[in-house]
């Protein structure tokens, strides 16, 4: 929580507060998830998080950033199919993630 703080300022804490809001009510079993929330001046924020980080984390990873890449096309590609940045930015998205992780040590 601390360091997400860092990336918002004051006011968008309450935007931080509302992704682990539910986390909670989130299913056992369910080791990540990803939501979006959108303010009322129509910045749109997606939220990975992860519950569980076990032998099964790269497969979670990629289900779930399939997830994030459904809601940036639903957003921003409007109905054109732009194959190769897709991937790219999938690609990158996945190695923004896995260093984080590894910054915190929680894989290797």
């Amino acid at each position: 929580m601390k360091s997400l703080r860092k990336h918002f300022d004051k006011d968008m804490h309450k935007l931080v507060n509302e992704v682990f809001d539910g986390y909670d009510d989130v299913k056992i079993y369910t080791d990540a998830y990803v939501e979006y929330y959108q303010t009322e001046e129509g910045n749109y924020y997606l939220s990975l998080v992860i519950r569980k980080i076990d032998d099964n984390i790269l497969k979670t990873l990629v289900h779930e950033i399939v997830h994030i890449m459904q809601h940036i096309r639903r957003i921003f590609f409007l109905n054109k199919v732009e194959v190769e940045f897709e991937a790219y930015l999938t690609e990158w998205i996945f190695e923004q993630v896995c260093e984080i992780l590894k910054s915190n040590q929680l894989i290797k």
